[in-house]
């Protein structure tokens, strides 16, 4: 423990690394899930559809619908390394 530690923290810097940002969290929640903590999902009904009616929502819905898809696979495998988000680190 170093009290006077300094830690940068930054957001993947492009594409590829969003979406395996993505996938990791999603499959960390199920994970969580397995072993009993309660992780519950931060969008609601009323939220869900207004983003369906929404015409400029539909390809960040896509988006989310792979990277689901994508976590589901890597979930059902039990891929247990993760892909490093190498544009995250400084």
């Amino acid at each position: 423990y170093e009290p006077e530690a300094k830690v940068y923290v930054q957001a993947a810097q492009n594409f590829s690394d969003y979406i395996k940002q993505k996938v990791r969290v999603r499959v960390g929640w199920w994970q969580m899930t397995d072993e009993g903590m309660g992780v519950t999902e931060r969008r609601n009904a009323k939220q869900l559809k207004y983003l369906m009616t929404n015409l400029y929502a539909w390809p960040y819905i896509t988006l989310d619908l792979i990277i689901w898809m994508k976590a589901y696979r890597d979930y059902k495998k039990k891929k247990l390394v993760w892909d490093q988000i190498t544009s995250s680190k400084i």
